[in-house]
């Protein structure tokens, strides 16, 4: 008597924390598969698979026996969060896959902290008083961010980082699921900067930006390339568009190339200045870590806008 197969199903939002495996990988594992006597597992949670999509593709291919091998967990976020651990295990993760879920980790994560912290106020207001059990994840979020730092041997503020390009991607996967997979894939080359930035332009713009970079596949690291590349993008799909009317010479100001620029190193000597005033002023031990955090994140993100400032200066004409 044949055996009933399970029900399973595939969702998006899991599936995209998976990376998936290189075809070599696929052939070993459908030709260990056709000898297997035993009955196959998927692992799962509820009914939705988790990680084992190309186990259970060969399983269907040639009619082998499978089963779901189920995920006991609380609730979605913890089956989540589970995966992105799972997956972090693995030593052929891209550079951009492997930031994507910590950063989704770290997301997960701090839920949970929240769950739990109201979960245990909900009881104390019941019980009137706190129910002594041990948390299961951090209560707060900062406290979170320095423990995966830690475990990965990064700074807190790159742990922020991933998270910030973390939502980025899921903006982007939202809207175009392929693009969004060749960035995590390292198949199209972009800097965490400019995800952020594409994630925040219009649902037009960043379709025009995935055809033409799926396509063209430039090397899209720098700031410069960016604004090239998104200008390129729009104005391949408005060729056929009616040009405006251009202003009449006496209407536009003059122009001075060098305004933006000078304004610029005008400002620069102000932040040295108030960085130095803090470093000699403050007593870092009496900050609050959350305080030193956000200038952490702060200082990084000015580190990359310096970067691309020089990527733009070096920039041929």
């Amino acid at each position: 008597m044949e055996q009933k197969k399970p029900n399973l199903r595939c969702n998006s939002e899991y599936k995209r924390l998976y990376q998936p495996i290189t075809e070599q990988a696929y052939l070993q594992l459908e030709a260990e598969l056709k000898d297997f006597t035993d009955i196959v597992d998927i692992k799962t949670w509820v009914s939705i698979v988790l990680c084992d999509y190309e186990k259970l593709e060969i399983c269907k291919k040639y009619n082998i026996a499978y089963r779901a091998s189920r995920l006991y967990v609380r609730n979605s976020e913890e089956a989540l969060l589970w995966l992105c651990k799972n997956q972090l295990e693995r030593t052929d993760l891209t550079l951009e896959m492997r930031r994507y879920l910590i950063g989704k980790r770290y997301s997960y994560e701090r839920i949970l902290g929240a769950h739990d912290v109201a979960s245990r106020r909900a009881s104390s207001s019941v019980r009137g008083r706190p129910k002594k059990t041990e948390a299961r994840y951090d209560d707060c979020a900062i406290k979170t961010q320095d423990r995966l730092a830690r475990e990965y041997n990064v700074s807190i503020s790159t742990i922020w980082k991933y998270y910030i390009f973390a939502e980025a991607l899921d903006t982007i996967y939202d809207i175009d699921e392929d693009f969004a997979s060749a960035i995590m894939r390292g198949n199209v080359k972009i800097s965490q900067e400019n995800v952020v930035s594409i994630s925040k332009l219009s649902e037009k713009e960043i379709r025009n930006m995935a055809e033409y970079l799926l396509q063209e596949q430039p090397d899209f690291k720098s700031f410069s390339g960016s604004r090239k590349i998104l200008s390129k993008a729009n104005n391949e799909k408005n060729d056929d568009a009616v040009p405006a009317k251009a202003p009449s010479i006496k209407d536009m100001p003059q122009y001075d190339p060098d305004s933006e620029v000078a304004s610029l190193a005008l400002t620069i000597p102000s932040w040295i200045s108030s960085m130095k005033r803090v470093s000699n002023a403050s007593d870092m031990s009496k900050v609050s870590d959350n305080a030193k955090a956000r200038l952490r994140n702060e200082l990084d993100r000015l580190g990359n806008a310096i970067f691309d400032m020089f990527d733009v200066l070096k920039e041929e004409k």
